[in-house]
């Protein structure tokens, strides 16, 4: 007279990050202080060799660029945009971001070499 049925409910929890389902993202792009020419904005790289291989970064720019090549998937390429900071030419994080732009904007995120609180306001007023 009774229904029966299965009391035993199975749920499985995965605490992994789940990988972009999408490739295809525009690069990553990173906002650095004075190292490549003044007329060269944006320098993009395809491998940590690259950006290791590359005089003009301090170690440094050169550790935190690398960082990008460690996550999985591993992206194609990432892209390092300057802000001169030295005068007479000092600019603001600002005026950097939109020239940047200008130059090559394709990326969709972009991160500073910096963790002082007045620059990360900074930057992120201008996004």
């Amino acid at each position: 007279m009774g229904a029966t049925h299965d009391s035993n409910i199975h749920i499985q929890v995965i605490l992994d990050a789940a990988a972009p389902a999408l490739f295809g993202f525009t690069p990553l792009f990173v906002l650095s202080a004075d190292a490549i020419p003044d007329n060269e904005r944006v320098r993009v790289y395809t491998s940590a060799k690259d950006i290791d291989d590359d005089a003009d970064l301090t170690t440094p720019q050169k550790e935190s660029l690398a960082v990008a090549f460690m996550q999985q998937p591993r992206p194609g390429e990432v892209k390092v945009g300057f802000r001169a900071t030295t005068t007479p030419a000092e600019e603001s994080f600002a005026e950097a971001l939109s020239a940047i732009e200008d130059a090559d904007p394709d990326w969709y995120g972009f991160a500073i070499d910096s963790r002082a609180d007045e620059d990360i306001i900074a930057a992120s007023t201008w996004a």
